[in-house]
């Protein structure tokens, strides 16, 4: 009985700082005046899947909540997933705050939160964010502030400098690499996409909208496939370097792609770059 109470006790504690913390972040939308920012058309974008959709909302909500923000937030939603177009009551309350929910015929899983919004928006830029995580209500205006400052550059909150491996002198993913800090700018940085990573409208090489092909090279990780395409495109990249966002704490227990990733990924960097033959010391950082 002692340990039922204490769960119970844990769990309505935990709710409860949770929608303090989402009260807070969207209260310091209201309480700031909006202001214009230079990408009027700026639209930030988002997916999710059955398993993690009672949960969404609460990233929704740090991302309506965010300062100055005058762009759309579009939520990406599959008609398969969700077959009467049926979403859980919080973000139909969101939608009339503000909230666009896109529907796509085909599952293109992590894909879904850039490449069917690239079509739907032709012409924006494009934020795009994970739907477990409470992002820090300043997150949109600093990566507009630092993609005016970096023109044409992938600007990302977080990411990593792309160094070859102590072992073999070679790139593989994730080994050796270091945090990037902020004001890393140029080429050799990876930035996820998850964490808040804004894609200028032209700063991918065409053949990143080929679903086909990149669910068939990276089928789990979205991130090297747009990555690689942003390579393609001469595109180069800056980070905030910001500290880790503080993730929705139910989403934990669903099953997320990242730990499919941590076995294969990998393999689908080596794919993807022997498929363009892309030359991989082109991807080191050179500081």
């Amino acid at each position: 009985m002692a340990r039922f109470l204490s769960q119970t006790a844990h769990r309505w504690a935990s709710k409860i700082n949770e929608m303090r913390m989402v009260s807070e972040l969207s209260f310091a939308n209201y309480a700031s005046p909006p202001r214009q920012s230079p990408f009027s058309d700026l639209v930030v974008a988002l997916t999710s899947y059955p398993t993690r959709i009672q949960f969404a909302w609460r990233s929704v909500e740090t991302i309506l909540g965010q300062d100055g923000f005058l762009g759309t937030t579009v939520l990406v939603l599959c008609e398969s997933d969700f077959p009467r177009r049926e979403v859980p009551r919080r973000l139909r309350n969101q939608c009339s705050r503000g909230l666009k929910i896109l529907w796509v015929k085909r599952d293109g899983r992590s894909f879904d939160k850039l490449l069917p919004v690239r079509h739907a928006y032709p012409g924006s830029a494009v934020i795009t964010v994970d739907d477990d995580i409470y992002f820090p209500n300043t997150l949109v205006s600093q990566l507009v502030q630092a993609a005016v400052h970096h023109p044409g550059s992938i600007v990302s909150s977080r990411g990593w400098r792309v160094l070859p491996s102590q072992r073999d002198g070679q790139v593989h993913f994730g080994e050796g690499w270091q945090r990037s800090e902020s004001g890393d700018a140029g080429p050799g940085l990876h930035l996820p996409g998850g964490n808040g990573c804004f894609y200028p409208p032209d700063g991918l090489d065409p053949v990143v909208d080929d679903l086909e092909l990149a669910l068939k090279l990276a089928p789990t990780n979205d991130d090297i496939w747009f990555w690689i395409q942003a390579v393609r495109a001469g595109t180069e990249f800056a980070c905030l370097g910001m500290r880790p966002h503080l993730r929705v704490g139910p989403q934990t227990k669903t099953d997320s792609l990242s730990r499919v990733n941590d076995g294969v990924r990998e393999a689908q960097f080596q794919d993807v770059m022997r498929y363009f033959s892309v030359d991989p010391e082109g991807l080191i950082w050179r500081g």
